[in-house]
């Protein structure tokens, strides 16, 4: 299962990240990993946030494209999923 209320406490991949991002802010694929766990974890304001920083620092980033691409699907999916049960 997914979503923001699967993964108790902090998750082990977010410290890891974290621990990397504090080492070096400027190493864009550590915010590429961590918005890809924020991500699966369902917290998607935060993994757009990273992915977005990602760029920032090396916008030839294939990888985070992708994953931002997945994300922006994701949301559409679940706005037409809202849509569809409030029959609108």
């Amino acid at each position: 299962m997914t979503g923001k209320n699967s993964f108790p406490g902090t998750f082990l991949p977010v410290k890891l990240t974290d621990t990397a991002i504090a080492l070096d802010s400027e190493f864009s694929a550590s915010y590429l990993g961590r918005g890809g766990v924020y991500f699966t974890m369902g917290r998607y304001d935060e993994a757009l946030r990273d992915l977005n920083r990602s760029l920032d620092l090396n916008p030839s980033l294939k990888d985070a494209y992708i994953t931002r691409g997945n994300l922006y699907t994701k949301l559409a999916e679940l706005t037409n999923d809202i849509n569809i049960k409030m029959n609108i």
